[in-house]
């Protein structure tokens, strides 16, 4: 797994997955940000980064999420940084 510093920039919500990953990004938006079944009710910031707890919300029975957590998109490559490799056993 790699895990990358990224600058998402103004990023445009979906709350259904009704995107293809060919479309052209909205106008003046940098990243889409697909929205998730469940959120992160809390979070602690260090440095200025805020990092998500576990203890979870679920979003309101009016959206469609497909996926169970929040996915970022980003189609620009010069906005991800890598940072760390991270290897399972």
């Amino acid at each position: 797994m790699i895990l990358c510093r990224t600058a998402l920039g103004k990023n445009y919500q979906l709350k259904s997955w009704n995107y293809s990953y060919n479309d052209e990004m909205p106008e003046g938006y940098d990243s889409l940000h697909v929205l998730g079944q469940q959120f992160p009710k809390t979070s602690i910031t260090i440095n200025g980064v805020a990092m998500p707890l576990c203890d979870f919300g679920n979003h309101s029975q009016n959206c469609y999420a497909p996926l169970q957590f929040s996915e970022y998109i980003v189609k620009d490559s010069t906005r991800i940084l890598p940072q760390y490799v991270v290897i399972f056993q």
